[in-house]
């Protein structure tokens, strides 16, 4: 699989790393829904961090529901939700 076809990129707003449920797999990771490793809105363990947070690893779990062009869009759809969640409550 090649990403490089990819349509995302992420804009680092750690958005995402501050909304992370407490599903099996990322339980250990977060802490009141923030992840724990997101330090002055950076990832403290980028180059080491696990597969649930990398964007190639987790597509893999998709590709027999999804065509990357649909991947993208979901993830895009969801990153989109978080920048304006996070827009909403700094207007309030």
């Amino acid at each position: 699989m090649t990403c490089e076809t990819s349509r995302f990129h992420c804009v680092r707003c750690g958005e995402c790393c501050r909304h992370i449920h407490p599903i099996k797999g990322w339980k250990d990771l977060q802490a009141n829904g923030v992840c724990k490793f997101l330090i002055d809105n950076q990832c403290s363990i980028y180059e080491n961090r696990p597969n649930l947070c990398r964007y190639d690893a987790v597509y893999e779990l998709f590709k027999a529901k999804m065509s990357l062009q649909e991947y993208d869009e979901m993830v895009m759809h969801y990153c989109q939700q978080l920048q304006d969640l996070k827009k909403a409550k700094d207007n309030q």
